[in-house]
């Protein structure tokens, strides 16, 4: 790599090829040699608002253009690489992701006014044949399913040369639908190495992802998986979206029939989309939910599937769900408690009767106090050693036989109440 720079004479700007080889080793930015160098030369037609930078190096041309005079793109060559490190609030992150967005802009045989002859002549840059380790061209959409086909290949040595996919500068880190692990390593490079977009990956090899921290085959496989379907083929065309749009709709998920449903797109901008998932590998439900930039998105939501009419229905929500499934395990746990007082009238010690019971010790005492507050069951004793309480079901008047049965039906009645009751704390 520093042979590669030490090739143009200092002070020269940079060609593109040095520009790809830096922004894959961003740490040479320190080294005295590349900062002496001068940015590319770029098209003098380039104006501050054709580059997709960030707000912060946005700002920064900006101070650039009432400060410096700076007209257009081409005038940064005027300055070296040093001097935009050391501007007020532009850094190594801010200088890579300039020089990321002027990269396809840089003009490989740029025309300069030298010195000594005060003429205009032609920069030609000589091409070399790529060596050993330098990176080659980035891969292309069927080489991309060839390789998800046979895992194996990644292994090979001219495979991992090879550049990660181009992808539409448009799509976001948070749009595809990878796992939370791959989430996590390409939130590691925005932080290390400066990715704003997912565009941004093909200044990287297969290989430097390889040997990335937490990532490995399977990662890689994951990421490769989920962009197949906004990498151009060789017309240019993708699967889902353009170049000017967010992708709306993927089709490589881990499980199959899974997928983003659809999105509603206005300018470019996803602001709702539907998605689709099972709710397990052993369980066929299915859920649905939607995520909106503002307003009421749909929550996560049982999808009913009626196999003798065809038909699907939305079914209660998650939230709802446990809360049923709370309320009934209330029931179960109290029917137990009454059943365990019945079946010794002469009455159960705390200790007993808490051992009968199921769940975490807060709960279980926070259903026997409910239980004699509602006045289902008796409590008698001090609760200390030597004089435990002592619980028995509560007396129920026995006059007749219809007396009998109009108690039972409102002890029922209480019972219910009582399942219904919130839980004290």
């Amino acid at each position: 790599m520093d042979e590669l720079l030490l090739k143009s004479p200092i002070d020269s700007p940079l060609k593109r090829s040095e520009v790809e080889n830096l922004l894959r080793v961003p740490h040479l930015f320190s080294k005295a040699e590349v900062q002496a160098r001068r940015f590319p030369q770029l098209a003098a037609s380039l104006r501050i608002g054709d580059l997709r930078t960030s707000v912060r190096v946005h700002n920064c041309l900006r101070e650039l253009e009432r400060y410096e005079g700076l007209s257009d793109l081409s005038q940064l060559s005027r300055f070296t690489i040093g001097k935009l490190l050391h501007l007020k609030n532009f850094g190594r992150i801010s200088l890579i992701n300039l020089l990321s967005a002027a990269l396809p802009m840089i003009l490989d045989h740029p025309t300069i006014t030298t010195a000594n002859e005060g003429e205009k002549r032609a920069l030609v840059c000589n091409v070399d044949e790529p060596s050993a380790d330098q990176p080659i061209g980035p891969l292309t959409r069927s080489e991309v399913e060839d390789l998800l086909g046979s895992p194996n290949l990644f292994a090979r040595s001219e495979i991992q040369r090879r550049r990660f996919p181009e992808l539409a500068p448009a799509i976001r880190l948070g749009d595809l639908p990878v796992s939370t692990r791959v989430q996590n390593c390409l939130v590691e490079l925005k932080k290390e190495e400066g990715l704003i977009n997912l565009g941004d990956l093909s200044r990287f090899t297969i290989g430097d992802l390889l040997h990335r921290k937490n990532f490995g085959k399977k990662s890689l496989i994951n990421l490769l998986s989920s962009s197949l379907p906004v990498i151009p083929d060789e017309r240019g065309n993708r699967l889902a979206g353009t170049s000017r749009e967010r992708t709306s709709v993927f089709a490589s998920v881990t499980i199959a029939g899974d997928a983003l449903l659809g999105a509603s797109v206005i300018r470019g901008r996803t602001d709702a989309k539907i998605y689709l998932a099972q709710v397990g590998p052993d369980d066929e439900r299915r859920l649905i939910w939607s995520t909106k930039r503002g307003g009421c998105a749909i929550p996560k939501t049982y999808l009913l599937f009626d196999s003798a009419t065809g038909t699907s229905d939305l079914g209660e929500t998650i939230a709802d769900a446990k809360r049923n499934a709370e309320v009934e395990e209330r029931k179960a746990a109290q029917t137990k408690l009454l059943d365990t007082c019945q079946c010794h009238p002469d009455g159960i010690e705390h200790k007993h009767l808490l051992s009968s019971l199921s769940g975490s010790s807060k709960n279980r005492n926070g259903l026997i106090d409910e239980a004699v507050l509602h006045g289902l069951i008796t409590r008698a004793g001090r609760g200390v050693k030597g004089s435990p309480f002592i619980y028995r079901m509560a007396e129920v008047p026995m006059e007749c036989s219809n007396a009998v049965s109009k108690d039972t039906k409102a002890e029922r009645a209480k019972l219910n109440e009582f399942a219904e009751a919130p839980t004290v704390q």
